[in-house]
């Protein structure tokens, strides 16, 4: 339980650094600024995801240098199977994983498939479909409360379907993703990810 509450701790106070930081990015003028998403992506690199089969929408308007395509990549990919199925676990956590669920868990999920998650879910016809992923924003900064250890904060725009139910068709959600990802043996691995809904189109 001890560990537990740290790990919520850490996460709140992850992602109100990178609020803070978003907002220090509008003021002086950074990548992005509030008039907008810019009018040329940087390259994606020959990125290309598929969610329930569908290609999806790809920009990058924020990652530059090599190390940042890769971890926009790496991002992009787990942000699309994470939003393709629907975990109905873990919905129910406001931060994720970093409250409850550990960066190794949901890197063995990513790297075996989600096989489970997709029969389920395509069976029942209780499914998320993504359309577009765009992202707008990424910088560096530590940690304190990982002994300053630098995380990756990566935010971006997202369309995705909503199925209503059997013969119900489709809602489409805007949403705002912003997501954390620290270092884990060398390798860059998602550690929080937060979710706000912006509109649904009719």
């Amino acid at each position: 339980m001890a560990n537990y509450k740290k790990l919520l701790l850490v996460s709140f106070v992850i992602f109100a650094i990178f609020l803070a930081g978003c907002g220090q990015s509008s003021e002086t003028g950074g990548k992005n600024s509030s008039s907008g998403i810019p009018g040329k992506a940087y390259s994606t690199s020959g990125l290309t995801l598929k969610s329930l089969g569908e290609n999806v929408d790809i920009a990058n308007y924020a990652a530059r240098t090599d190390e940042e395509i890769e971890i926009f990549k790496t991002c992009a990919a787990w942000l699309n199977e994470f939003r393709t199925v629907d975990y109905k676990e873990l919905e129910s956590v406001t931060t994720m994983p970093g409250s409850k669920f550990t960066t190794n868990r949901f890197q063995n999920e990513l790297d075996n498939g989600f096989t489970k998650y997709k029969s389920e879910v395509i069976e029942k016809q209780d499914t998320k479909q993504v359309v577009s992923l765009y992202l707008v924003d990424f910088f560096f900064q530590k940690i304190p409360e990982l002994n300053n250890q630098t995380g990756a904060y990566l935010e971006f725009l997202m369309d995705f379907k909503l199925s209503q139910g059997p013969g119900q068709g489709y809602a489409t959600i805007q949403c705002q993703e912003r997501v954390v990802l620290i270092q884990d043996d060398g390798k860059w691995k998602v550690d929080t990810e937060l979710f706000k809904q912006l509109k649904v189109y009719k």
